[in-house]
């Protein structure tokens, strides 16, 4: 049994040996610690106790990975979850029949030719169908790259994580098209990291 001092410098204990490695693979406790056992009273950092040194070099290990996918991680869920929202947005108005393309135009005074009857109609169904695949696919698209984002802050899920690293370097339905793509092979150089793919769990 062993006795710890917690961050709040509160004295906790007896614990037993099991429930220690429990809280370092939490993240709760690490090398510095203070610790003793039970009735001895001689305190000493916990990465001195020989029987805790693998589950303190597993969670040293565990850390140095979570810290290198954490900023990755983080703007590939942001370009998830406004990818979504955009791709709704664009979508929604591209099927009520709004035209950015004639709208900037006219912000900057720039005059196009009239376009025939026939020509309308074609648009009008080329417009409907872009809208269609933005407020369906987009949106699916995007889900698919922010859960990808959050499992891969985790570590969980290294194959959903890879698949919304690629997702965002192919510029279908992205914030901003080519935007995503550093972001998706930052987030497939990071994941292909031997540090980082030892310690996902599925």
């Amino acid at each position: 049994m062993y006795r710890i001092q917690g961050s709040d410098n509160k004295e906790y204990g007896p614990i037993p040996a099991e429930t220690i490695r429990q809280w370092v693979g939490e993240r709760r406790l690490d090398a510095a610690t203070p610790a003793c056992l039970d009735g001895e009273g001689v305190w000493k950092p916990l990465g001195q106790f020989a029987e805790f040194a693998e589950d303190l070099a597993a969670a040293a290990s565990r850390n140095v990975a979570l810290n290198l996918v954490k900023a990755p991680a983080l703007v590939l869920l942001i370009c998830g979850i406004l990818g979504a929202i955009a791709c709704l947005t664009l979508g929604a108005m591209t099927l009520s029949g709004f035209d950015m393309n004639k709208a900037i135009m006219t912000r900057f005074g720039i005059k196009a030719p009239e376009p025939s009857a026939e020509q309308v109609s074609m648009q009008a169904q080329i417009a409907r169908a872009s809208g269609l695949v933005q407020i369906v696919l987009g949106p699916i698209w995007n889900v698919v790259i922010a859960l990808g984002a959050h499992r891969m802050g985790r570590l969980r899920s290294r194959g959903l994580a890879m698949t919304a690293g690629i997702l965002a370097i192919i510029p279908c339905f992205s914030v901003c098209c080519l935007a995503t793509i550093p972001i998706g092979i930052w987030v497939v150089t990071v994941l292909g990291k031997p540090e980082v793919r030892a310690e996902f769990t599925p």
